[in-house]
């Protein structure tokens, strides 16, 4: 019988080495694995469970939590669009003074409408604005055209979650006061329905209707 020595012996010893070793480290890059996609969906149930409260005095509680929120929480955001003013320096007779200044998307004229919604969509749903945004850009063209300036009053906002709060719509009701061409319109009462959705712990648009026109 022919000698290890003469059949590569130390070799073979080493190879089997060898692969005992690969095949340990498969079984351990495979238990990782494995334990990733336990921890992976555990994280996330995690992250989605976690619960934030604010008090808003005298407004009450916002509750969010990653892929939710409360009636307050999507009722301050419509007031936002609604009745967001800000306040900006004009110089005025070489003087520098506050000015109020809106961005709010029921506040417009036919010189600011492209700024307003261009703002107003940049917190719309992707997906959503590439099937609607045609839509904006009709609205927005025939309030330029037709020299469409609105004031609107707002007299009550009510919102309504669906899928636990992961879905919202506010119904926003008041008045609108109306200058189309130069001639002032009748005061109308009309309303405006904001939907949201929250996602990965931020608000997203998902739909904008009215009657007011």
């Amino acid at each position: 019988m022919k000698r290890k020595e003469e059949l590569g012996g130390d070799w073979i010893d080493k190879s089997i080495l060898f692969i005992q070793k690969n095949r340990m480290q498969v079984f351990y890059n495979l238990t990782f694995i494995v334990i990733i996609f336990i921890m992976v969906p555990g994280y996330i149930s995690v992250l989605d469970g976690t619960v934030v409260e604010v008090d808003m005095p005298p407004r009450g509680k916002i509750v969010v939590t990653n892929k939710s929120a409360n009636k307050l929480y999507y009722t301050l955001w419509s007031e936002h669009y609604t009745n967001n003013k800000e306040y900006i320096e004009k110089i005025i007779d070489g003087e520098k003074i506050p000015v109020e200044f809106t961005f709010s998307i029921v506040d417009f004229d036919y010189t600011n409408i492209e700024h307003k919604y261009g703002a107003y969509l940049k917190r719309y749903k992707p997906s959503k604005l590439i099937k609607e945004r045609h839509l904006f850009a009709t609205f927005t063209k025939n309030v330029k055209v037709k020299m469409i300036s609105q004031k609107y009053t707002v007299e009550n906002i009510k919102t309504t979650l669906y899928e636990d709060g992961h879905r919202a719509k506010s119904i926003i009701r008041g008045v609108a006061f109306q200058i189309i061409a130069g001639v002032t319109i009748k005061p109308k009462e009309c309303s405006y329905t904001l939907g949201y959705e929250r996602l990965g712990g931020k608000i997203y648009g998902t739909s904008l209707q009215t009657d007011c026109f």
